[in-house]
C-alpha cells in the first residue's frame, strides 16, 4: 500500500513538472511597457476575484499600494498597467501586493485545512554559498505547492534601475530570486513566525526581492535597504555579491543579518540570528538538516582542490556538467558542480518531491562574473540551462550529474 501510494505521489509530481507553465523570455521599457508585455505572457486567470476577498483585505491592499507606491513608484505603476492591459480590477490586482493580508490575520488567502498541514510540515526552500578564487559560488531550489503554474524565467530590462534576470511564480511585479547586472544575487525562503499584534502596510517578499535586484549594487546596499523596508511577512533573504554573501533575517517587528562562516553561508526556513529565533512560532521539520546539510557539504568543497562532488573532464560524447566548458576557471567550474550536487539531495531531502515541499525550479550562479544557470524543475532529473542578462536566450549545460 505504501509503494503505490509513494508510486502515485511520485507520478503527481512528475506530471506537474511536465504541464507546469515553463517559459523564458524578455520584458522591457518603463514600467507601464513592462506591465503591458507581462500581461500579455500572464493575465491572471488564477487570481482571487472580488467577490472572493473581503472589505477588509480590499482596504488593506490599497493600503499596501499607497506604501509601495511611496517606496518605489515604478512596482505599482508595472501592476497597474499589467491590471489595465489584462482588464483586472484593481482590488483584485492589489492582492498581489498584500496577497490577502489584514491589520489582524495570521496569514494571507485563507487555504484549504489540508493544503494548511502541508504549508505548516513541508517548507522547504534552501540557498547554500562558498567562497571561491572568483567570490562566492551560490545554489538555490526554491520549493512550493503543485498549484503554482506559472515559472517563468524573465530577463527585465527596465527603463531606470539594474537589468535582472529571475524567477516569477505569478506575484505580478515580483521576483523570487535572481541576479542582476551589477552582480547582485538575492533569494527568499519562507519563515514560520508569530505575526504582529498588529499588521501594518508594507511589502511582500517577492516585491523586495524585485527592488533590490532592480536598485541594489551590493550585498551590504541590500541588506541596509531590506532593513529599512516595511515588511509584511517573515523571510530569509539571501544576498551575494561578487565579493560577499549575507543573510538578511526579517520579521515584521526585527530584521537581523548574518554573515559568512569560514567561508560558507546557507539559509533555510527558520531563523538562526539570536534576536530573530525568539520571534518564531515552529520549525519546520528537516530545516535545521538541511541548513547544517548545506553548510557541511559546502565547507567539503572548500576543503579539496577538486571537489568530489564535481564531474571529471568531460570525455568525447558525455553530457556537461553545470560550468564546464563555460566558466574561465577549472576550480569555479568544480565548485559550481559540487554545489549543484549538493542541491540534488534526497537523503535530507533538499531537492523535494511532495506537494508543499516540490521542488519546482534551481539555480546557482557565480555573481563575480555575472554568471547564472536555472534548472526548470527539480535539479535531480533536469538540466541546467546558462543565462545572460543580456538575452533571453540560454545554453542547455546539460545532465548536472
Amino acid at each position: 500500500m505504501n509503494r503505490r501510494k509513494g508510486y502515485e505521489c511520485h507520478q503527481e509530481n512528475l506530471e506537474q513538472e511536465k504541464t507546469a507553465d515553463y517559459r523564458q523570455y524578455v520584458i522591457t521599457g518603463s514600467p507601464d511597457r513592462l506591465g503591458q508585455e507581462l500581461s500579455s505572457r500572464h493575465p491572471g486567470e488564477e487570481r482571487p476575484r472580488r467577490a472572493e476577498l473581503t472589505a477588509e483585505q480590499i482596504a488593506f491592499s490599497h493600503a499596501c499600494a499607497k506604501e509601495a507606491r511611496l517606496i518605489y513608484p515604478p512596482l505599482v505603476e508595472e501592476l497597474e498597467a499589467w491590471a489595465e492591459a489584462s482588464s483586472v480590477p484593481l482590488d483584485e490586482a492589489y492582492f498581489y501586493l498584500s496577497v490577502g493580508m489584514t491589520e489582524t490575520s495570521r496569514q494571507g488567502r485563507s487555504r484549504a485545512a489540508s493544503t494548511r498541514v502541508a504549508a505548516d510540515e513541508n517548507r522547504q526552500c534552501s540557498t547554500v554559498g562558498l567562497m571561491t578564487r572568483q567570490g562566492p559560488v551560490v545554489g538555490r531550489n526554491f520549493d512550493l505547492f503543485y498549484r503554482v503554474r506559472v515559472r517563468h524565467r524573465i530577463t527585465t530590462k527596465p527603463e531606470t534601475g539594474f537589468a535582472h534576470v529571475g524567477m516569477y511564480d505569478g506575484l505580478v511585479a515580483g521576483r523570487t530570486d535572481g541576479l542582476n547586472e551589477e552582480g547582485l544575487f538575492v533569494s527568499l525562503q519562507t519563515v514560520r513566525s508569530r505575526p504582529p499584534e498588529k499588521r501594518k502596510p508594507g511589502l511582500f517578499c517577492v516585491h523586495i526581492a524585485r527592488i533590490v535586484l532592480e536598485t541594489c549594487s551590493t550585498a551590504v546596499e541590500a541588506a541596509a535597504r531590506i532593513a529599512l523596508l516595511p515588511h509584511l511577512a517573515s523571510y530569509n533573504y539571501f544576498l551575494a555579491d561578487p565579493n560577499e554573501m549575507l543573510v538578511v533575517e526579517a520579521h515584521p517587528e526585527r530584521v537581523r543579518m548574518r554573515a559568512t562562516d569560514r567561508g560558507v553561508l546557507a539559509c533555510a526556513n527558520h531563523y538562526a540570528h539570536p534576536d530573530t529565533v525568539a520571534l518564531m512560532r515552529a520549525e519546520p521539520p528537516r530545516s535545521r538538516a538541511r541548513q547544517e546539510f548545506l553548510t557541511e557539504g559546502a565547507r567539503r568543497l572548500l576543503d579539496i582542490e577538486d571537489p568530489p562532488a564535481a564531474r571529471s573532464p568531460t570525455r568525447r560524447g558525455e553530457e556537461q556538467g553545470p560550468g564546464e566548458g563555460s566558466l574561465p576557471e577549472a576550480s569555479t567550474a568544480s565548485a559550481v558542480s559540487g554545489v549543484a550536487s549538493l542541491l540534488r539531495d534526497h537523503t535530507v531531502p533538499v531537492c523535494g518531491h511532495a506537494d508543499g515541499m516540490a521542488t519546482l525550479w534551481s539555480s546557482v550562479a557565480v555573481p563575480r562574473l555575472g554568471w547564472i544557470a536555472f534548472s526548470p524543475g527539480a535539479p535531480c532529473r533536469n538540466g541546467y540551462v546558462e543565462t545572460s542578462i543580456s538575452t533571453s536566450a540560454g545554453r542547455d549545460l546539460g545532465d548536472p550529474r
